[in-house]
């Protein structure tokens, strides 16, 4: 369990397979060379969530609330996305209605 209240930056390479949450006016990132990779779980996002020239990689579990941003880096998706988030509720299933967010560099 991980909970950004305030700044938190991470240098290294983080996956993700239980509950991750930024709290509102809470802010992650990590920059070029790391990467975040969301296996399981849930991502709990009331502040920001980003990555500038990070890789994220979306294995599986849920993202809810704000958008994660990825500014000129690189998204894996490796789960099948639903056209109908009605559709599915099951987070293992890669409904979740945050989008994920590309932004150029």
């Amino acid at each position: 369990i991980v909970e950004a209240l305030a700044e938190l930056v991470a240098f290294d390479d983080i996956t993700n397979s239980g509950f991750f949450t930024i709290q509102p006016n809470g802010l992650f990132r990590y920059g070029s060379g790391d990467s975040f990779t969301h296996a399981g779980g849930s991502i709990t996002n009331n502040g920001s969530f980003r990555t500038d020239g990070g890789t994220f990689i979306h294995d599986g579990g849920a993202i809810n609330g704000n958008a994660v941003q990825i500014k000129g880096g690189t998204l894996n998706l490796n789960v099948p996305l639903a056209t109908d988030a009605a559709a599915s509720d099951d987070p293992e299933q890669g409904v979740h209605p945050a989008p994920l967010r590309c932004l150029p560099a």
